[in-house]
Order: structure tokens, then sequence, then C-alpha cells
């Protein structure tokens, strides 16, 4: 950055020198936080639709992952080899 030093002869020069040097700064990085932004919501829309698509297939397939817990627990408990009580597992 070159920079050359210029005296300030007061409060006012001072505050648009400040805020230009912010601006010359803070302008080049527009173009990133608008790509950054873009890029955002165009993958939030490709993931709500691969979302709506699995969910889709899922209803379609009639899958319930409740029922399919259930029926595990269930046979789980009933097909074990003894009945299981809490003191039994705890230590």
């Amino acid at each position: 950055m070159n920079a050359t030093l210029t005296s300030i002869r007061g409060w006012s020069e001072a505050m648009l020198t400040s805020l230009v040097a912010a601006m010359a700064v803070f302008f080049p990085a527009i173009p990133k936080i608008l790509a950054f932004a873009a890029i955002l919501i165009i993958r939030w829309f490709v993931a709500a639709l691969v979302a709506s698509a699995i969910a889709a297939v899922l209803r379609r397939a009639r899958f319930n992952p409740l029922r399919t817990l259930e029926v595990s627990c269930n046979s789980f408990y009933v097909f074990s080899p003894q009945p299981w009580s809490s003191s039994s597992i705890s230590p």
C-alpha cells in the first residue's frame, strides 16, 4: 500500500481521510460478499429440493422410522434370552 504522509489540518479533514481509507478497503470486498450470498442462497434451494425429493421417495415407499424403531425394540425385548430389569443392567 503506497501511503503518502500529509499533514491534516482539522477534524473534518481527518474524518474524510479515514472514511476514504475505510471505503478503499471495503469496496473491493463487495463482490466477494455478493458471491458468497448468491452461493449460499443457491445451495439452500438445492438442499430443499433434495430434501423434498428424499421425503417423497420415503413416503412412496411407506417408510416410517418411528414404526421401525418400535418394532425393533419390541422384538429385542420379546426375543431376549432372559427377562430384563433395571437392576440387572445397572452395575
